[in-house]
């Protein structure tokens, strides 16, 4: 992976020198070319065996505080969400949870689609019964002003640090990376939900595009509590 990026940008720099007369054939160019290269040329060194190893010494280091609360955690559930109609995870507005279900309405074309409850969503409802058949506007959702609390030995390797991500340098041998730290759900990694209380899966080298610049992920965790 590391050897591919400049080998993307030594791309770049050809199709300038050569002025192409189509800006956009340029840019599936390198996108064609530059995800089949990250693809085809996996790095050795992140195998499941290191990672996970390098996992149970990250994860019990990271923790965090966090200003948002439960309904904060169950709009983030639905902005997770994969509807059926495409349309509603930009268009939606409220939503409620009552008999097992959620329904999420399109503030644009007034329709309501509804979704089973998730085991998450059911945890936070039997741990605060009064969010259970109340409507939750979409926007009520509160700004993030937690901080991550690091060790040394952490704070030493942080690269940026956000409200909700936080990335670090690490290596696996001799392939030097950064890696993102995500909490997707505002308390995860805090008291309230700690790492001892989430189990995690590795997913190694899907091949699957996550943006549109082309890149692969080669490496990213799922959790289920």
């Amino acid at each position: 992976m590391s050897d591919a990026i400049p080998q993307m940008m030594d791309q770049f720099h050809a199709w300038l020198e050569n002025e192409p007369q189509n800006i956009q054939e340029m840019y599936y160019h390198l996108r064609r070319e530059g995800t089949r290269s990250l693809y085809q040329n996996p790095p050795d060194q992140l195998t499941l065996e290191k990672i996970d190893k390098w996992l149970k010494v990250l994860l019990p280091m990271v923790k965090r505080t966090s200003s948002r609360t439960p309904t904060c955690q169950l709009i983030a559930s639905i902005e997770r969400n994969e509807f059926k109609q495409k349309s509603f995870a930009y268009q939606w507005q409220n939503v409620i949870f009552f008999n097992n279900c959620c329904f999420v309405d399109n503030k644009f074309s007034g329709f309501y689609e509804k979704v089973a409850l998730t085991p998450f969503q059911n945890r936070i409802l039997v741990e605060n019964p009064d969010l259970a058949r109340k409507i939750i506007n979409r926007w009520s959702i509160k700004a993030e002003n937690g901080e991550w609390i690091l060790p040394n030995q952490l704070k030493k390797i942080v690269i940026s640090e956000g409200g909700e991500a936080l990335i670090i340098a690490a290596s696996f041998g001799d392939l030097k990376t950064a890696v993102r730290i995500q909490a997707f759900d505002p308390l995860l990694f805090t008291e309230d939900l700690p790492v001892s209380s989430i189990s995690y899966k590795i997913n190694l080298c899907s091949g699957r595009l996550i943006n549109s610049c082309g890149y692969n992920d080669h490496l990213s965790f799922s959790w289920s509590l």
